[in-house]
């Protein structure tokens, strides 16, 4: 049993001529790392272990496996390059390999399914593609600068990483150059990636970024005190207003809830703020509109405004809740209910008295006079129009007590 070296392979691939004149067993020099040489029976096999380090090398390699197989002619060599072959066709990577002529010589399986799916969309900038007919053209038929690109890609020397677009269709593409082991260009292998529906989510979710950035900015703004809650109920944003409340709130609310703590609700469960959880749950979780209720807390009344969220397709994402501090606002309320009743009482007490009152606001203009003070000015009115003429009783209220004198 004897070693051979890369050389020696690369050397033995070049005895065979393949029949378009293309010269294969040279590509192993590049990408061969051992072979060992075994006789059976008297036949010359070649088994060889391979370290590929991308698609678009292990499609050289396969055509080193094949030629240099039938060049040397061993049973077994055949069996190797088989097993190369159907790796390499069976590899996800699309590879294609063109020569130095930049015509396509190889594309694996992957890489024809690739451009036939694409085919109706390149047709679109490429009328004459045929996905079908591609061995043998010329890749400068992909570009719209094909002086450009040869000068790129014939004078690579280590990996290029390029994008064009064809169509609707977007392609990354990855070039590597090919060279025998005397740095002899042999050509360029090239593995594609149809990246077409991955930059379309990216945008898509890029805009969906940034709706959600402008709608945060909104609420981070907001007056309205917005809480967000996802599906198990466990709070997941507050705005600025909202954890504003719940500090001034805190002491207070703490009365009912000894473990509550405003800067720390991000993540807890709503569940903590209702003495009946299974009840709230029950009605927020089956939400289809928006839904009012109030709750008290530590003698702190909130009113809350809760509206399910859902996505486009209608599918539940969460809830929002708006809540309000309603507590200083209803002791204004009450406190200007009972006013309006003391008020009422004592109007009515005025009223039946048999005093006559008038009362004159801080502009001295009357605006208010019981039925005894109306009965008496009615009664005077004649007399009273000696000195002022335009006086009339009926229309008192609202007239200035200056006109008296």
């Amino acid at each position: 049993m004897a070693d051979i070296s890369a050389s020696d392979v690369g050397q033995s691939g070049k005895l065979f001529d393949t029949a378009t004149g293309k010269i294969w067993g040279a590509f192993g020099a590049a990408l061969l790392v051992t072979a060992v040489v075994h006789t059976f029976g008297g036949g010359l096999g070649l088994p060889m272990q391979w370290l590929l380090t991308v698609g678009a090398f292990g499609a050289a390699a396969y055509f080193v496996a094949q030629e240099t197989g039938r060049a040397l002619g061993g049973a077994n060599s055949g069996v190797e390059a088989t097993r190369m072959r159907n790796a390499m066709q069976g590899a996800t990577t699309n590879v294609m390999i063109a020569d130095n002529d930049f015509n396509i010589v190889y594309m694996n399986d992957s890489m024809v399914a690739m451009m036939r799916n694409a085919e109706a969309d390149i047709k679109k900038d490429l009328p004459q593609f045929n996905a079908n007919s591609l061995i043998g053209t010329n890749i400068d038929g992909f570009h719209a600068n094909p002086a450009l690109q040869r000068g790129m890609v014939g004078g690579l020397t280590t990996t290029f990483s390029g994008r064009i677009t064809i169509g609707p269709r977007t392609f990354n593409l990855v070039a590597n150059p090919i060279f025998d082991d005397n740095r002899d260009r042999l050509g360029t292998s090239v593995e594609w990636e149809d990246v077409t529906a991955c930059l379309a989510e990216e945008a898509g979710a890029a805009t969906v970024a940034a709706n959600n950035a402008r709608l945060k900015a909104a609420l981070d703004g907001a007056q309205t005190n917005v809480m967000l809650a996802d599906n198990d109920f466990n709070i997941i944003y507050m705005n600025e207003t909202m954890i504003a409340m719940m500090n001034n709130a805190e002491s207070d609310i703490k009365k009912d809830l000894p473990k509550f703590n405003a800067n720390k609700l991000m993540g807890t469960n709503i569940d903590g703020f209702h003495k009946d959880p299974s009840h709230q749950r029950t009605m927020v979780g089956e939400l289809e509109a928006t839904y009012e209720t109030s709750i008290v807390v530590g003698g702190r009344t909130f009113n809350l405004i809760a509206n399910p969220v859902l996505d486009d397709s209608g599918t539940r994402l969460g809830t929002c809740v708006e809540w309000e501090d309603a507590t200083e606002k209803l002791k204004a309320e009450e406190a200007l209910a009972e006013t309006a009743q003391t008020n009422a009482r004592l109007k009515a007490a005025l009223d039946g008295a048999k005093a006559n009152v008038m009362l004159a606001d801080n502009d001295f203009n009357i605006i208010y006079m019981n039925e005894t003070m109306v009965a008496m000015m009615k009664n005077a009115e004649a007399d009273i129009k000696e000195e002022l003429p335009n006086f009339d009783a009926d229309n008192l209220m609202g007239f200035n007590i200056d006109g008296f004198h």
